[in-house]
């Protein structure tokens, strides 16, 4: 999100403090390298002169948005967070939203969330994540193999992900589904085992780390995104654009995303998962879904989320309505 909202406004500059650098190539002249937060805590004081906003993100931002008042634009990316049962940590992002200028919920569910731990927090706004264009320049899909059924998943090889789920779901399904998973994670050899013991090495593929993920999309029937919790998610907007539909867990943040109810899974549990792929790919057969699901991501579009992005950098009094 951050990179590619460098690459279209090069008015961004991006603080990179925790960890080696950036997986993006952004370019030597808008990376900013500090080692730990203490320096750049101390970066960003000594230059709240030469930024008209410092845009935070993630959970060191209390400590920059209690330092930097109303140059700060604090973006919370999900609805729940465990440290947020701290009293501690809760006081502090109690005093970071009325001391910065702005703070970004990622959804109307996260607003709502907000509200509850924190009380009426002034300006608060709902922004939902935006989707690049992936579609536009990449290459046309190669020849699809015949007679199956492709399942593709996105994400980081992490437990709170599911794939496990996915793998399990697989197992109930007709031998002509196979299922890819795209990401690298701490679980990838909980997975591959848990494959290998149901029989279904054959029929699941491990992508490994994919910067060029188009060409998954393009070569998917159907997406899954079974996370336990999640902001947003991003991957049903990305694969709306090749006309994939995404099943999605019955959660908020995933609800929020999702352009069609039809779409939702009524449990994380295999046999549901299993289920709805099947209700789906029979929905797919009835009606073309390409029409309504590219329009669908068109609405989160980065010209959309720069435009109301703009307005809450220029905006210091603006409160964010329930509806939202």
């Amino acid at each position: 999100m951050v990179a590619e909202l460098v690459r279209t406004q090069p008015n961004h500059n991006v603080l990179v403090f925790d960890g080696s650098g950036s997986f993006f190539d952004l370019g030597k002249g808008h990376i900013i390298e500090k080692k730990g937060l203490i320096r750049a805590l101390l970066f960003c004081l000594a230059n709240r002169g030469r930024y008209d906003v410092f845009h935070l993100h993630m959970a060191p931002a209390v400590y920059f948005a209690n330092l930097l008042g109303r140059k700060a634009v604090m973006q919370i990316h999900s609805y729940y967070n465990a440290r947020w049962e701290n009293p501690v940590n809760r006081v502090l992002l109690w005093m970071a939203c009325r001391r910065s200028k702005a703070t970004i919920a990622v959804n109307a569910a996260a607003a709502r969330s907000i509200r509850h731990y924190f009380g009426n927090v002034p300006r608060l706004h709902a922004l939902t994540n935006f989707c690049v264009d992936l579609k536009t320049g990449a290459p046309e899909p190669g020849p699809r193999m015949s007679g199956r059924a492709r399942l593709l998943m996105v994400a980081s090889l992490a437990r709170p992900k599911r794939q496990d789920i996915a793998i399990q779901a697989l197992a109930r399904l007709p031998d002509d589904y196979d299922l890819v998973l795209a990401g690298t994670g701490e679980d990838e050899d909980q997975l591959r085992r848990l494959a290998e013991e149901l029989g279904l090495l054959e029929r699941v593929s491990f992508a490994g780390a994919v910067k060029d993920v188009a060409r998954l999309y393009q070569a998917a029937d159907m997406c899954l995104l079974l996370s336990d919790w999640e902001g947003f998610g991003l991957v049903v907007i990305e694969a709306a654009q090749f006309g994939v539909p995404t099943i999605v867990n019955n959660i908020e943040g995933l609800r929020q995303s999702c352009p069609d109810p039809r779409f939702i899974a009524s449990e994380l549990a295999p046999e549901a998962v299993a289920r709805k792929i099947t209700e789906v790919a029979s929905l797919k057969k009835q009606m073309d879904m390409t029409g309504v699901l590219e329009s669908y991501w068109k609405q989160h579009s980065v010209d959309a989320y720069v435009a109301r992005l703009e307005t809450i950098y220029r905006s210091d009094a603006r409160i964010c309505s329930s509806s939202e």
